[in-house]
C-alpha cells in the first residue's frame, strides 16, 4: 500500500521498526514486497502493474551456497539480490521493458540464458505482479536479507549485448592487420595431413 520511498521514509524515523512499520508478519511465511508498481485500485494482479521494471530471478534447484556467485558470475543487471530466509536467494533483475508483451520476451530471454549457464530458475516466477521477499524480517527464525544492490550491467540493454557477446564464441579482440600478412603454417608433422 505504500511505495518504497513511503517506506524508506517511514523506517528512517525515529523510534521507527520494521513491525510498527509494515506491521506483524506470519513468522512462518515471512514477509513481501512487489518490485513493479501497481495502479493502487485495489488488486494486485498483472493487470494492475503499470510499469515493467523488474524481473525476479530464482533458482529452487540450485545449491543456495552456490546461488549468490552464479547471480554475479552471470552479471544480471540487478536492483537488489536478497536471501529468502529459505533455500533460495532473489536476484531483482533490471528487465525496463516498455509494455507488458515486451516484458514476456525479455524475461523468457533471461530465463533461457540463466538456463543455459547452470542456473535453473523457476519458471513460475516469470509475472510482472510477483511478489520477492522483503529483507530485515525474519523467516522461520532465519532473516530475510539484503545481500547486494546495483551489481552487474547497469541496464538490461547492457546486460543484454554482454550475455550475447559472452555466446558468440568469437575472440574478444581481433586485430585485423593479422589477417592481411601471408598465413604461416606449423611445419608438417606427418607428411600429407
Amino acid at each position: 500500500d505504500r511505495t518504497a520511498g513511503q517506506l524508506k521514509r517511514e523506517l528512517s524515523a525515529k523510534g521507527a521498526t520494521m513491525d510498527k512499520v509494515v506491521g506483524a508478519w506470519e513468522e512462518d511465511a515471512g514477509a513481501w514486497i512487489r518490485f513493479n508498481p501497481l495502479d493502487g485500485k485495489g488488486g494486485c494482479g498483472n493487470a494492475n502493474v503499470t510499469e515493467y521494471r523488474y524481473a525476479l530471478v530464482e533458482s529452487d534447484v540450485l545449491e543456495m551456497d552456490k546461488q549468490y556467485p552464479a547471480i554475479r558470475n552471470l552479471h544480471l543487471p540487478c536492483a537488489a539480490v536478497v536471501s529468502s530466509g529459505g533455500k533460495s536467494v532473489h536476484a531483482i533483475v533490471r528487465v525496463d521493458a516498455p509494455d507488458a508483451a515486451e516484458y514476456a520476451k525479455r524475461v523468457r530471454w533471461l530465463y533461457d540464458y540463466c538456463d543455459r549457464h547452470g542456473f535453473v530458475t523457476d519458471k513460475s516466477n516469470k509475472n510482472a505482479s510477483r511478489l520477492s521477499r522483503m529483507p530485515g524480517v525474519t523467516r522461520k527464525g532465519r532473516m530475510q536479507m539484503l545481500l547486494a544492490t546495483n551489481i552487474g550491467e547497469e541496464s538490461w540493454d547492457a546486460w543484454r549485448k554482454w550475455a550475447e557477446e559472452s555466446e558468440d564464441d568469437l575472440p574478444d579482440d581481433t586485430d585485423s592487420s593479422d589477417l592481411d600478412g601471408p598465413i604461416n603454417l606449423a611445419p608438417e608433422l606427418i607428411e600429407g595431413i
